[in-house]
């Protein structure tokens, strides 16, 4: 297989986060047609309600074809969150198929939507199809990388229930950071080793920045960790004071009871914005200890945090280590990430995330 920079393909990455984006907004702000391509999940032992919407999947199949377009090498190796079936306007399913011809992916839609929505139709197609034009660009990176040692794992709309109830953001007790709302729906992509099983690039895209009335725009989140080579676009942080700690709203009464001694406690939507946020420094952890979260709500920001020289570690894991030695390695219980069928690909051990090192033996120490 072909060596390609890793620079040509982290800007691959970004154009297709800020397509997903383009879609995501144009699919929620339409008003009349947004509730009927909403579905419950069933099964879901995430949340009280799961939702799977025809934006997910439209987000997803965009960026798998975009990716597949550039680098066909790696058709086999993209994973998702949804599979290719929508439910239709008029109840039914179908599969939804983005092909290189408009003609065929416009029949496709014309399937879900119906073909009396022909202006839809043709916006949705030139948000697919057309250019995507961001103010974001990867700096030069010298590393090479080799597409038979890479995986993708995509999240089209992490935190969809914010997506679905669409409510405007509300913020938290922390400045620059919301507690819930469309502000806390991210685009995730993240890429990881298919050798040592670590995230490599993470791009996450916040599709809902700004006020409604003046219209949504992005903001792309990107960070580089391949071997020494660590950069990113994400501001240069300083721990806060106190010490603040993103968790869910569901988080277990003894869990916040023992972080609360040393940190603020900061409720947050979606796992991909806390693990973000703690990237850019709004919070100084985030922490679950529920086993509610899969690869890849986890592989793009994951890859956030090691560009900053953080990490995402199993929670279960180093409680355990710390329960029977003195020392804690930091290291050891990395999250790792494979193939959709090679190891179930559920987080089942908690979470920790952090920047600085000393933020994780807090919290290992509080809650040992």
């Amino acid at each position: 297989m072909a060596e390609i920079l890793a620079k040509d393909f982290l800007n691959v990455l970004i154009e297709c986060s800020e397509r997903a984006a383009r879609i995501s907004r144009r699919c929620r702000l339409d008003g009349s047609l947004f509730p009927l391509l909403v579905e419950e999940k069933e099964g879901s032992d995430r949340f009280v309600q799961d939702f799977k919407t025809f934006a997910d999947v439209l987000v997803q199949q965009t960026i798998k074809f975009h990716i597949e377009k550039s680098y066909p090498e790696l058709r086999q190796n993209i994973y998702g969150e949804e599979n290719n079936e929508v439910r239709s306007i008029d109840g039914k399913k179908v599969t939804l198929n983005i092909t290189s011809s408009k003609e065929e992916t416009s029949e496709s839609l014309e399937q879900a939507l119906g073909a009396e929505r022909r202006k839809f139709l043709s916006c949705l197609l030139d948000d697919i199809f057309g250019p995507a034009e961001t103010n974001v660009q990867a700096l030069e990176v010298p590393d090479i990388l080799k597409l038979q040692d890479v995986g993708i794992w995509i999240d089209p709309i992490d935190a969809t229930n914010e997506y679905v109830q669409g409510s405007e953001g509300i913020p938290s007790e922390v400045p620059g950071a919301y507690r819930s709302g469309l502000p806390c729906v991210t685009i995730l992509i993240g890429v990881f080793s298919t050798v040592t099983h670590e995230p490599l690039i993470g791009v996450v895209n916040q599709p809902f920045i700004g006020a409604p009335e003046d219209g949504y725009c992005s903001k792309i989140w990107w960070g580089l960790s391949i071997g020494g080579t660590k950069v990113n676009n994400l501001p240069n942080i300083h721990l806060n004071s106190p010490a603040k700690a993103a968790i869910s709203s569901s988080e277990r009464p003894e869990i916040r009871k023992s972080l609360s001694d040393t940190f603020q406690l900061v409720e947050m939507a979606g796992a991909g914005y806390k693990i973000l946020c703690t990237a850019l420094g709004l919070t100084d952890a985030f922490v679950l200890s529920k086993s509610t979260t899969y690869k890849y709500d986890t592989c793009a920001p994951h890859a956030l945090l090691l560009s900053q020289g953080g990490n995402l570690v199993e929670l279960d894991g180093i409680l355990d280590e710390k329960a029977n030695s003195d020392t804690v390695d930091m290291q050891g219980y990395q999250v790792t990430y494979f193939s959709k069928t090679e190891k179930p690909y559920k987080n089942v051990h908690g979470l920790i995330g952090f920047v600085e090192g000393s933020i994780l033996l807090d919290v290992v120490d509080l809650l040992s």
